[in-house]
């Protein structure tokens, strides 16, 4: 059953990575003061009619959204404050009881977030997104350049994995390259 899983994940997603434009532009937040810009987060969309740049997750959306809270100059906090908004969000795909923050620091361009507690979702592909959703939302922020999340102490990037084959360490860094190329590949245009 996992293999079928497997089978059928990357089939889907090799679907997708074929059918997605290659001269797509990623989603890049406008450079100006963190004042003068409102903290964003991903959320999760349904229906059909997503707005440009959303994200597609095989059956799930990400779409980009501001929120009602100012930027300011302390980046942890910006992070802090939009992961909070994401994981309040009642159009979330996941469910969790007791999803934590535990922490977020920002240091020469490199967030470290620290996540407790379980997601829950309708199969593998929720719970990626829900991955994608978190990473998404860090990267949101212009200052990261890299980012390390972690769940219960693992990599944010094991959540939805079908194999351990897949597995990343817990220290796994992911570069603001890796995820605008993932954008690139994923986003509507």
């Amino acid at each position: 059953m996992a293999a079928l899983r497997l089978f059928t994940f990357a089939a889907l997603l090799g679907m997708i990575t074929a059918c997605s434009l290659t001269n797509r532009t990623p989603i890049i937040v406008e450079e100006t003061t963190p004042e003068s810009r409102p903290i964003v987060y991903y959320y999760f969309a349904s229906g059909d009619d997503f707005p440009a740049g959303s994200v597609v997750i095989l059956a799930d959306s990400l779409v980009l959204s501001p929120t009602a809270i100012p930027g300011s100059a302390d980046v942890a906090a910006n992070i802090q404050a939009a992961l909070q908004a994401a994981i309040a969000d009642p159009r979330n795909a996941w469910t969790s009881n007791d999803l934590t923050l535990t922490s977020v620091t920002f240091d020469n361009g490199h967030a470290e977030v620290v996540l407790s507690g379980e997601i829950s979702g309708a199969g593998d592909i929720v719970r990626i997104a829900a991955r994608m959703q978190f990473l998404l939302t860090v990267f949101a922020e212009p200052a990261v350049q890299t980012a390390t999340i972690t769940l219960n102490g693992e990599s944010i990037g094991n959540l939805g994995i079908s194999h351990s084959s897949e597995a990343k360490p817990a220290d796994y860094a992911y570069t603001r390259a890796e995820i605008e190329q993932f954008i690139a590949e994923n986003a509507l245009s």
